[in-house]
């Protein structure tokens, strides 16, 4: 059987971490054979239960699921900005956008530390 990526990073973020995937299905509060059965027997996982054994395996679920390398800020800024409403979101995001803009070699406002943006409401 070949294993998807994710199953590999999983596995291999594991072993790395110096756990044993029995360690890691108890301290995520599943049964001892859970994460065995997730990366070896094809076992359907909820969300629920990856983000569970992702945190007891101390790892990143955009590291497993993803492949990308983010920091925790990172994880819990997109936490946070996930759990915002609407209106909060477009203000970051354009506040996002603006700053990246001032910073772009060539852009009118690159350097200028004057500048004031208004954000929308």
């Amino acid at each position: 059987m070949r294993m998807s990526n994710w199953k590999t990073r999983l596995k291999d973020g594991i072993k790395a971490n110096k756990k044993s995937q029995r360690a890691v299905s108890i301290e995520a509060g599943l049964g001892p054979g859970y994460v065995n059965g997730m990366i070896n027997d094809d076992k359907d996982a909820t969300i629920g239960h990856l983000l569970a054994v992702c945190r007891a395996a101390n790892l990143s679920i955009y590291k497993v699921l993803g492949d990308f390398d983010i920091t925790p800020q990172t994880e819990e800024f997109l936490r946070l900005l996930t759990n915002a409403d609407e209106a909060t979101q477009q203000s970051i995001l354009h506040l996002l956008q603006t700053s990246r803009k001032r910073e772009a070699p060539g852009s009118p406002d690159h350097g200028s530390q004057n500048q004031q943006e208004t954000i929308p409401k």
